[in-house]
């Protein structure tokens, strides 16, 4: 990103989202936060970037189930 926006250090955000790759995974919450964040840090290995979409599916299910 500093190539083509040049220095960013006066952004934490962008400071704390380059040291991601330092954890196991990485979710993102869509394919174009994946895209970005690969923009963003382009050495990241794309196996550890996990889409993770945001929003469940719900059924039902009832108290006796549950226990």
């Amino acid at each position: 990103m500093e190539e083509v926006f040049g220095s960013q250090k006066q952004n934490p955000r962008n400071e704390l989202i380059k040291r991601a790759v330092n954890f196991d995974h990485i979710f993102a919450v869509s394919d174009l936060v994946k895209d970005e964040y690969l923009f963003l840090v382009p050495d990241a290995p794309a196996e550890k970037i996990k889409t993770v979409y945001n929003g469940l599916s719900v059924k039902d299910i009832t108290w006796d189930r549950k226990k």
